[in-house]
């Protein structure tokens, strides 16, 4: 099906650029059709890891093609449709498991199926939707990218996350209201279009809070996902958002946040800072009856508070401050599925979701040379329960130290559209381990490499 949705948004480029010079009747499909907006996305995928001596290594190079088509407007609607084909050009086996530690492949494997580790040649039905747009609201009905605090793109792989969702959104110069109802999902590195629940176990589910391994794939029953989300600039500068998510009969997330910025000096420096809270229920019994099968405990209370200082100087050098602290009440959960932490001190290539009793700085530096090319140093500590607490501790994973270095360049002129990247990440021990590489296995004292190329048209 996805090989006639993209030959069909070829056929609507092709009548868009025969027929822009001639006047066509506003009224007609053909002319709603004829007038629409093709877009397209290239990426390429280059990324390796190395482990500590004696565990498995990996690497992988994924290349991806995607059509998008939205419609010009009739009486105020449009559909939208996009689909991405993805290939494995080459890589080590994703489907082999570490010797020492039975473990899988945790990178490289989500660049395609991680359910399929064989599976090479791949593609995608990804927006598929109905708009419409009326005074200062959008209504949006149907598959769509949506970037929010706790469900987003995530972009880290080949293909981003996907909802399928009814939702509307307000906005006017200051204020943005936006929510509705997400009822299936499809996470980065998948081909399948989940319900909710059923997303959620996707990747490693890690360990209950006994200590046994985590059984709640396939037994959570749940209606969706309803959320609600509010931006306002109180001032122009200050900025306050509130979020609430409710995945029914599983859990429920609040987050506030305000962020400041504010001029300091007169040559164009900046000063901004940041405020986060974050809290977290169970619902019901967390999404199943017996305690083994629930995504949560019953009852389970997890708390986040988090601080951002940062000041861009006048020249093109930027310096950050980052911290945040997860209460050891309960773990802080949110499904890897479906998207990247909302923490100021979140970094790529790690995150601190499963965890309660955690302590998390890091710091930035990040400097402009111009003409489109930017490079940044990130390193942090993140200090985590020890990886024997299960209560606090879901996936094992021991305090570490971060460091991430990453070029940019964005292309202009002819070339307007391609952009590349760079990213060297280290993590390395700070806890214990007690000896045992399960620990370490792909998520500390390991090297990680990525060359991505996106061009955009």
């Amino acid at each position: 099906m996805i090989r006639y949705l993209l030959l069909l948004s070829f056929v609507f480029l092709a009548s868009s650029s025969a027929f822009s010079q001639k006047a066509i009747d506003s009224t007609t499909l053909q002319s709603v059709l004829r007038n629409g907006k093709v877009s397209g996305h290239i990426r390429n995928f280059l990324m390796a890891t190395d482990n500590a001596a004696g565990l498995l290594d990996a690497y992988a190079d994924g290349f991806g093609v995607g059509i998008g088509y939205e419609s010009a407007p009739y009486h105020n609607f449009q559909v939208g449709i996009s689909g991405f084909f993805m290939v494995n050009l080459f890589s080590s086996d994703l489907s082999l498991i570490d010797s020492a530690t039975f473990a899988p492949n945790r990178y490289e494997l989500g660049l395609f199926d991680v359910q399929n580790p064989r599976n090479t040649v791949l593609n995608r039905l990804e927006n598929f939707y109905l708009k419409y747009s009326w005074d200062k609201y959008i209504l949006k009905i149907g598959k769509q990218l949506i970037k929010t605090p706790f469900i987003n793109p995530q972009d880290g792989r080949l293909a981003p996350t996907m909802v399928e969702a009814a939702l509307l959104e307000w906005k006017n110069s200051v204020t943005k209201v936006e929510g509705g109802w997400i009822n299936k999902i499809s996470p980065r590195g998948t081909l399948t279009w989940f319900p909710v629940a059923n997303s959620i176990g996707v990747y490693p589910r890690g360990f209950a809070a006994n200590g046994s391994r985590s059984d709640y794939v396939g037994n959570l029953s749940s209606a969706g996902v309803f959320y609600a989300g509010i931006t306002h600039d109180i001032t122009p500068e200050y900025t306050f958002q509130a979020w609430d998510f409710y995945v029914e009969n599983i859990f429920n997330s609040v987050l506030f946040q305000l962020n400041t910025e504010k001029p300091s000096g007169k040559n164009g420096a900046k000063f901004s800072t940041g405020l986060q809270f974050i809290m977290q229920n169970a619902i019901n019994n967390g999404g199943n009856s017996e305690p083994q099968k629930a995504y949560l405990p019953q009852g389970n209370t997890a708390y986040a508070i988090g601080g951002h200082l940062a000041y861009a100087f006048s020249s093109p050098w930027k310096v950050e401050l980052n911290y945040t602290h997860i209460t050891s009440d309960g773990r802080y959960l949110m499904p890897r599925e479906w998207g990247r932490d909302p923490f100021f001190t979140f970094m790529s290539r790690e995150k601190n979701d499963g965890f309660g009793g955690v302590d998390a700085i890091n710091g930035a530096v990040s400097h402009d040379f111009g003409e489109g090319f930017n490079a940044e140093i990130i390193y942090g500590h993140y200090y985590m329960p020890d990886v024997k607490n299960t209560v606090l501790n879901k996936y094992g994973l021991p305090s570490y130290n971060h460091c991430n270095i990453s070029l940019k360049y964005e292309f202009s002129g002819f070339l307007r559209g391609l952009n590349m990247q760079c990213l060297f990440t280290y993590k390395g021990l700070l806890g214990n381990s007690y000896g045992d590489d399960i620990y370490l296995y792909n998520k500390v004292t390991m090297s990680h490499y990525e060359f991505v190329t996106n061009y955009h048209f």
